[in-house]
Protein backbone atom coordinates (compact mmCIF):
# COMPACT_ATOMS: atom_id res chain seq x y z
CA UNK A 1 0.00 0.00 0.00
CA UNK A 2 2.79 2.70 1.11
CA UNK A 3 4.39 1.43 -2.26
CA UNK A 4 1.36 2.64 -4.56
CA UNK A 5 1.15 5.62 -2.58
CA UNK A 6 5.06 6.13 -2.96
CA UNK A 7 4.41 6.55 -6.95
CA UNK A 8 0.86 7.95 -7.08
CA UNK A 9 2.77 11.34 -4.85
CA UNK A 10 5.73 11.36 -7.46
CA UNK A 11 3.64 10.81 -10.56
CA UNK A 12 1.73 14.06 -9.01
CA UNK A 13 4.69 15.84 -8.53
CA UNK A 14 6.40 14.48 -11.90
CA UNK A 15 3.20 16.03 -13.53
CA UNK A 16 3.15 19.42 -12.02
CA UNK A 17 6.88 20.03 -12.69
CA UNK A 18 5.98 18.74 -16.17
CA UNK A 19 3.36 21.61 -16.38
CA UNK A 20 5.72 24.71 -15.14
CA UNK A 21 8.13 23.70 -17.63
CA UNK A 22 5.38 24.03 -20.65
CA UNK A 23 4.21 27.29 -18.73
CA UNK A 24 7.91 28.69 -19.10
CA UNK A 25 7.92 27.52 -22.50
CA UNK A 26 4.89 29.19 -23.79
CA UNK A 27 5.97 32.45 -21.89
CA UNK A 28 9.50 32.49 -23.45
CA UNK A 29 7.95 31.73 -26.57
CA UNK A 30 5.70 35.36 -25.57
CA UNK A 31 9.13 36.99 -24.98
CA UNK A 32 10.83 36.36 -28.10
CA UNK A 33 12.45 38.99 -30.07
CA UNK A 34 13.93 42.60 -30.00
CA UNK A 35 12.98 44.92 -27.18
CA UNK A 36 13.80 48.64 -27.67
CA UNK A 37 14.08 50.07 -24.52
CA UNK A 38 12.18 53.16 -23.79
CA UNK A 39 12.89 54.61 -20.49
CA UNK A 40 15.04 53.44 -17.96
CA UNK A 41 15.94 53.91 -14.27
CA UNK A 42 19.81 52.91 -13.26
CA UNK A 43 20.28 52.77 -9.50
CA UNK A 44 17.47 55.34 -8.92
CA UNK A 45 18.36 57.95 -11.22
CA UNK A 46 16.37 57.94 -14.34
CA UNK A 47 18.03 58.46 -17.60
CA UNK A 48 17.68 60.73 -20.59
CA UNK A 49 15.26 58.84 -23.08
CA UNK A 50 17.69 59.10 -25.78
CA UNK A 51 20.66 57.17 -24.02
CA UNK A 52 18.13 54.37 -22.77
CA UNK A 53 16.90 53.95 -25.71
CA UNK A 54 20.05 53.00 -27.23
CA UNK A 55 19.73 49.86 -25.18
CA UNK A 56 18.16 46.46 -27.08
CA UNK A 57 17.58 42.91 -25.54
CA UNK A 58 17.33 40.43 -27.70
CA UNK A 59 15.41 37.07 -26.66
CA UNK A 60 15.67 33.83 -28.87
CA UNK A 61 14.96 30.54 -27.80
CA UNK A 62 17.02 30.35 -24.23
CA UNK A 63 19.48 32.59 -25.10
CA UNK A 64 19.95 36.54 -24.75
CA UNK A 65 21.73 39.41 -26.30
CA UNK A 66 21.85 42.82 -24.72
CA UNK A 67 23.42 45.72 -26.87
CA UNK A 68 23.69 49.55 -26.26
CA UNK A 69 24.50 51.35 -29.68
CA UNK A 70 25.05 48.38 -31.76
CA UNK A 71 27.43 47.18 -29.67
CA UNK A 72 27.02 43.78 -27.96
CA UNK A 73 27.22 44.31 -24.08
CA UNK A 74 25.83 41.31 -22.33
CA UNK A 75 25.03 37.94 -24.30
CA UNK A 76 23.86 34.35 -22.29
CA UNK A 77 21.24 32.10 -21.66
CA UNK A 78 17.74 32.67 -19.35
CA UNK A 79 15.90 30.88 -17.10
CA UNK A 80 12.29 32.48 -16.53
CA UNK A 81 9.64 31.49 -13.29
CA UNK A 82 6.32 32.90 -14.81
CA UNK A 83 4.25 31.06 -12.23
CA UNK A 84 6.01 33.69 -9.23
CA UNK A 85 4.37 36.84 -8.85
CA UNK A 86 6.45 38.46 -9.54
CA UNK A 87 7.75 36.64 -12.86
CA UNK A 88 11.37 35.84 -12.26
CA UNK A 89 14.18 36.08 -14.36
CA UNK A 90 17.70 34.55 -14.51
CA UNK A 91 20.14 35.77 -17.12
CA UNK A 92 23.61 33.65 -16.89
CA UNK A 93 25.82 36.10 -18.72
CA UNK A 94 28.50 34.22 -21.07
CA UNK A 95 30.03 37.31 -22.31
CA UNK A 96 30.42 41.02 -20.90
CA UNK A 97 30.63 42.66 -17.88
CA UNK A 98 29.55 39.59 -15.41
CA UNK A 99 30.61 36.46 -17.44
CA UNK A 100 29.77 33.06 -15.61
CA UNK A 101 27.44 34.87 -13.40
CA UNK A 102 23.92 34.55 -13.23
CA UNK A 103 21.74 37.73 -12.50
CA UNK A 104 18.38 38.07 -11.01
CA UNK A 105 15.43 39.68 -11.60
CA UNK A 106 11.78 40.11 -12.32
CA UNK A 107 9.52 41.26 -15.30
CA UNK A 108 6.23 41.76 -16.87
CA UNK A 109 4.85 41.01 -20.15
CA UNK A 110 2.07 42.54 -21.77
CA UNK A 111 2.13 41.79 -25.62
CA UNK A 112 4.27 44.60 -26.87
CA UNK A 113 5.34 45.92 -23.81
CA UNK A 114 8.42 44.62 -21.26
CA UNK A 115 8.90 46.20 -18.07
CA UNK A 116 12.26 44.47 -16.43
CA UNK A 117 14.41 44.66 -13.70
CA UNK A 118 17.90 43.43 -13.19
CA UNK A 119 20.53 43.68 -10.37
CA UNK A 120 23.62 42.46 -10.00
CA UNK A 121 24.72 39.01 -9.76
CA UNK A 122 25.41 39.27 -5.83
CA UNK A 123 22.51 41.29 -5.10
CA UNK A 124 18.94 40.07 -3.61
CA UNK A 125 16.28 39.51 -6.77
CA UNK A 126 14.32 42.85 -6.90
CA UNK A 127 10.48 42.33 -5.21
CA UNK A 128 8.92 45.57 -7.17
CA UNK A 129 9.73 46.58 -10.67
CA UNK A 130 10.93 49.54 -9.86
CA UNK A 131 13.13 48.81 -6.84
CA UNK A 132 16.60 49.99 -8.10
CA UNK A 133 18.02 52.64 -5.87
CA UNK A 134 19.45 50.68 -2.88
CA UNK A 135 20.54 47.76 -5.17
CA UNK A 136 22.13 49.16 -7.83
CA UNK A 137 19.51 47.80 -9.64
CA UNK A 138 18.06 49.02 -13.24
CA UNK A 139 14.49 49.13 -14.22
CA UNK A 140 13.55 49.19 -18.22
CA UNK A 141 10.57 49.66 -20.02
CA UNK A 142 10.81 48.39 -23.30
CA UNK A 143 8.38 47.88 -26.68
CA UNK A 144 8.43 44.84 -29.04
CA UNK A 145 10.58 45.99 -32.36
CA UNK A 146 8.59 45.13 -35.63
CA UNK A 147 10.40 43.52 -38.16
Amino acid sequence: MKAYMLIALTMALLCGVAHARDEAAKESEKLAGTWQTTSAVNEGEKMPDEQASRIVLVFTGEKFEVSNGGKSMMKGTFTIDPSKTPKTIDMKSTSGKHQGKTTPGIYELDGDSLKICMVPPDEQRPKKLNDTAKNGGMFMMCKRKMK
